[in-house]
């Protein structure tokens, strides 16, 4: 039921939490009772974001690359708010390079944060779940390296692709465990990067949003729902998914141009 307070149990970390999809997600769970620990590079709209939501959330600077301080983060949590119960891997990043210009810089920090950045997240939290017995996590993974290429991704698709892959691994081997595991893989969603590459010109969502069967771009709001959904008990026999929210756009076959 809407406002009902679902999660009031539960502490929710969400990594890249200060905007978009990893904001939203903060303020759906807040919204359902859950103690917020909102993480992102930019500690200090982390901590905006978590005043936002109300009293008795934490925000703080978190670099997914750094492992001495993903473990940090575990500890920080558990003495502010209590051990976490769930993670939304929502860090990310994603590198537009021609593939034969691409540098070994760009490779390694797409992979490194997208990827391994979300492994570490899920290893460290993933430990005192499995510990308690109880927990869900959800990490993002992504069209682009599942269902679509894209010329200059080659290093983000790969480490979405990564992604789904070790979501499957882990849902298996902790599900025994009270933890589960799933990802979500969002089409195209109004972000504020998006919609300022829409502002400028160099998207025409218009079109975009014509060639959806829904008729719309997603939004951060949409997602967080279906993160909502995938943590709370409505989601408690799905376990290794990547749920695909694109408004039905790789459900269809090929583009009908009988439209255009």
């Amino acid at each position: 039921m809407p406002g009902e307070r679902i999660m009031s149990d539960e502490v929710a970390v969400v990594t890249g939490g200060a905007g978009g999809i990893g904001a939203a997600v903060a303020r759906a769970l807040a919204g359902a009772g859950a103690r917020i620990a909102v993480a992102d590079i930019d500690g200090e709209r982390a901590r905006a974001t978590a005043a936002s939501l109300g009293e008795g959330h934490l925000g703080f600077a978190l670099d997914v690359r750094d492992w001495e301080a993903v473990d940090g983060a575990v500890d920080a949590v558990a003495d502010a708010l209590g051990p976490a119960t769930v993670l939304f891997n929502g860090a990310g990043i994603n590198t537009v390079v021609p593939t034969v210009e691409l540098t070994p810089a760009d490779w390694d920090r797409t992979i490194d944060i997208n990827l391994s950045g979300s492994f570490r997240c899920c290893q460290a939290f993933g430990r005192g779940m499995v510990a308690a017995g109880h927990g869900a996590i959800v990490n993002v993974a992504s069209l682009t390296g599942l269902e679509f290429g894209g010329g200059g991704r080659v290093p983000y698709a790969a480490s979405k692709g990564g992604i789904a892959g070790m979501t499957r691994a882990l849902a298996v081997e902790w599900a025994p465990h009270g933890v589960r595991v799933n990802a979500i893989a969002p089409g195209l969603t109004l972000t504020p990067l998006v919609q300022g590459l829409a502002d400028d010109g160099s998207l025409d969502l218009d079109d975009l949003a014509a060639r959806i069967p829904l008729g719309r771009a997603g939004t951060p709001e949409d997602m967080a729902a279906i993160t909502l959904m995938l943590v709370s008990k409505a989601g408690e026999y799905i376990i290794g998914q990547t749920l695909i929210a694109d408004g039905g756009l790789s459900s269809q076959g090929p583009r009908d141009t009988s439209r255009d």
